[in-house]
């Protein structure tokens, strides 16, 4: 069966160029635009999305987002996204405007949603536009055909019984912004489903009637006579479906069944019409002004089946900015994965904006739950769209996230009554099941915010296909009544942590794995390595958009002083190298199958000049999550130092202790811990014997054996020399040893010194991971250290390695 929306073409027009438009490109000018510019002829308008430089600054967002209520937190967002725009936006749209009464520009429309400007422009005016330095580039916005159309599932996921639930849910109280070809206001299932703007309902009885038409703009949002929505793709009141695939997606929400049949998964919600289309193909300005009104007039969920392509060139930054904008603002955005099966090769095959990290992307499956051969499989990637370059490929980011029914949905048909069942497939149909699941969620907790919806509707799937989520059903097909049954808090605290440290310097939840094998690698020198970071909520609430942020230095040291100065868990204001950042969308609480994630960023590694790498990541989860009452087990630190020693073999290492970066003067102790190392290994220990009276004063594990000179080593020592007092030395005696009490003179960092002699045999069963792990504590907690991954092999004496080959 053929599923509707499939795209066999794309409309387009074919334009000669005109003589004297062979100028050079500017680069502002973006190459899709380029291209089109030089086939138009005089006096063509060509659709543009013109982008400025300046975007509401981080500062400003996390402050409007700092409000501690929902609803106050989207009015603080808008009245400060709508304030920054109109200043940032004044010069360009003043330009416009003028070219606009020259006839050279026409349609413009200023966004706020991001710092965005819309419009129809001639080629001269869009080269005039390219010359001002507020504008970072500018886009064509070609009409595309995006609808993916597809849903019969009330009963399938079980939403019929979340209506008999005691208490019942229908979605009562909860409004849905329907982003579609419209929907029709006459159908006898939706008619007293539609949202109605009260400011515009002149004669107050609660319905769109030709009365509420006074050719006013009585509540002043820009939108005159605005009852029931608004028609975005011919800029008027009367969002009437041209089509018929709105009306259908509208029914799977909220169809009242007033005619017969049960249709909505959640029959009590209001659905706010937001018409995007003024045809077949559509443009992304109309979608983005959708979002906007719908985050401006305070819809809980936008129901958006469709999206662009790769090969239509979306503007994926400005559709990542006003998705997360939509959904920092409180608003859930439930989003097609599309229908490009047979598939387009991974990671291209979801849709923009399904592709949107924190967006709900749904896949479809069938009655049988099976998954439908159209559905769009993920893993998806961002790792070249700047300024994220994130979610590299491969693993990439997983999606969809859930899927649910979408294969042969009977729903409401425009003009009345139901389309056939037989006729209407695709993901298109699936979305509008989980924009009603989210309805009913909010019916039963009307303040769960967006990642708590996904998150709920998440963990409740039915698990298809593989174990666990995978990239073709996400985590699964959606259970209406599993999601409202679920017991989460929706009170407590997130606590993010990286997994089994318990505050201790070395972990093995940061990895390198260079071919993604599972298997763990070197990092390698000059070459861009994969960098993991295994990450959990010890907490009880969902958090999202947690940011892991990577961290390196080349060190040969004890001591972390520099990475977290002000110890709030974010390195930002620390010393060591930034590499990249990962964000989780969604982070669930402990005990959930969501609260943990692995972070994974391209980290091209350097030359080193000291001794060894030390990676540090730390987490941060920003607005609108509150902030995090414990952050002390948000840093963590991994060692890549290999030794590779050969029978017999005396390996010298030196390396700087730090003083306690929280008193410089004060006392801590030096452990030294070794893990498997082989029978017969010798560890020494050497300081200068200036301070060795201190230092070996109180030890444990530790016994104190007679210098010895370093004899036939490629290796020079600053502590040696005309003038330097000796060293003296101590013997790991045991396993764990430990010099206690220890200062650092003056403060000022100590260079010492580790010699490691191997035995004369191989062990019977010589071990792979075989540590010693240097870690300086107070208080019993480790503020720094050192790990060494030792490997003994037989033979010639190896070539000197560090952890960068």
């Amino acid at each position: 069966m053929q599923a509707r929306g499939f795209v066999v073409g794309i409309i387009f027009s074919s334009l000669l160029t005109v003589s004297g438009f062979a100028q050079q490109p500017q680069p502002k000018i973006t190459p899709d635009l380029q291209a089109e510019i030089a086939r138009a002829k005089a006096g063509d308008f060509i659709r543009i999305i013109v982008r400025l430089r300046n975007q509401l600054p981080l500062e400003a967002r996390d402050k409007a987002l700092s409000e501690r209520s929902k609803a106050g937190r989207r009015k603080a967002l808008v009245a400060a996204l709508r304030q920054y725009a109109a200043r940032a936006e004044e010069k360009v749209l003043g330009e416009m405007r003028r070219l606009e009464q020259q006839r050279l520009v026409r349609n413009l429309k200023p966004l706020w949603i991001s710092t965005v400007i819309t419009a129809e422009a001639q080629v001269e005016a869009i080269r005039a536009l390219a010359e001002l330095e507020d504008i970072e580039y500018i886009k064509q916005d070609l009409l595309r055909p995006t609808l993916q159309a597809t849903s019969w599932g009330v009963t399938q996921i079980n939403a019929d019984d979340v209506w008999a639930h005691v208490p019942p849910y229908t979605g009562t109280g909860v409004v849905v912004a329907v982003l579609d070809t419209g929907v029709d206001l006459a159908h006898t299932d939706l008619h007293n489903r539609l949202w109605i703007n009260a400011a515009e309902d002149i004669d107050h009885d609660g319905q769109f009637t030709a009365a509420d038409n006074n050719g006013i703009d009585d509540d002043g949002n820009g939108f005159i006579d605005d009852v029931v929505g608004w028609n975005f793709g011919n800029n008027n009141n009367n969002p009437v479906d041209f089509q018929g695939h709105g009306t259908h997606v509208a029914g799977t929400i909220a169809g009242d069944g007033t005619n017969g049949t049960a249709t909505g998964v959640a029959p009590g919600a209001k659905l706010m019409v937001l018409r995007y289309s003024a045809s077949i193909a559509t443009g992304q300005a109309e979608a983005w002004q959708g979002m906007q009104y719908a985050l401006d007039n305070n819809a809980d969920i936008v129901s958006f089946s469709s999206g662009w392509k790769d090969a239509w060139a979306p503007d994926y930054t400005t559709w990542r900015q006003n998705s997360d904008t939509l959904i920092d603002g409180g608003v859930l955005f439930v989003v097609a994965a599309g229908n490009d099966g047979p598939h387009v090769a991974a990671p291209g095959d979801v849709l923009t904006p399904g592709r949107v990290p924190r967006v709900l992307c749904v896949g479809a499956t069938d009655n049988a739950d099976a998954i439908a051969g159209f559905s769009s499989n993920g893993p998806t990637s961002w790792q070249s769209v700047a300024p994220f370059n994130d979610y590299i490929w491969p693993p990439g980011l997983l999606k969809p996230d859930v899927s649910a029914p979408g294969v042969s949905v009977l729903s409401c048909q425009n003009g009345g009554g139901y389309v056939d069942s037989a006729t209407w497939s695709g993901t298109s149909m699936a979305t509008p099941h989980a924009s009603g699941l989210a309805a009913l969620l909010l019916n039963k907790d009307s303040s769960l915010l967006p990642h708590e919806l996904s998150y709920i509707i998440r963990e409740t799937a039915v698990d298809l296909g593989s174990a666990g989520p995978d990239n073709v059903f996400g985590y699964g097909r959606i259970n209406a009544l599993d999601a409202i049954n679920l017991a989460y808090p929706g009170a407590g605290a997130y606590d993010l942590s990286v997994t089994g440290t318990s505050q201790v310097w070395t972990t093995t939840d940061i990895w390198v794995d260079n071919n993604d094998d599972g298997a763990e690698d070197d990092p390698i020198r000059n070459t861009t390595n994969h960098l993991y970071a295994r990450v959990r909520n010890l907490g009880g609430r969902a958090v999202a958009n947690v940011e892991v942020k990577f961290y390196f230095a080349d060190v040969g040291t004890i001591g972390i002083g520099g990475f977290d100065p002000n110890d709030d868990g974010d390195p930002a204001d620390g010393n060591f190298m930034y590499i990249a950042s990962y964000r989780i969308p969604v982070l669930g609480p402990a005990g959930s199958s969501q609260d943990t994630a692995i972070a994974v960023v391209p980290w091209l590694v350097p030359t080193p000049t000291g001794d060894h790498w030390c990676v540090g990541i730390g987490m941060v989860a920003p607005p609108p999550n509150a902030p995090e009452a414990n952050r002390v087990n948000n840093r963590a630190f991994r060692n890549f130092f290999n030794i590779l020693m050969a029978l017999s073999e005396v390996r010298a290492f030196e390396f700087l202790v730090y003083p306690n970066p929280r008193g410089p003067h004060d006392p801590f102790d030096l452990e030294f811990d070794a893990r498997r190392l082989p029978p017969g290994m010798q560890i020494d220990f050497q300081v200068d014997e200036r301070i060795a009276e201190e230092w070996f004063r109180k030890k444990q594990g530790f016994r104190e054996v007679e210098h010895l000179p370093l004899k036939n080593l490629d290796y020079e020592s600053p502590l040696q020399g005309a003038g330097v007092p000796r060293e003296r030395v101590v013997r790991l005696a045991e396993g764990i040893g430990r010099l206690q009490g220890i200062r650092v003179p003056e403060g000022k960092p100590v260079r010492v010194r580790l010699v490691l002699r191997a035995p004369k045999k191989l062990p019977a069963a010589p071990k792979r991971d075989a540590l010693l792990v240097i870690n300086q504590r107070v208080d019993e907690k480790a503020i720094g250290g050192l790990t060494l991954n030792v490997k003994l092999q037989a033979g010639k004496k190896p070539a000197k390695q560090g952890a960068n080959r």
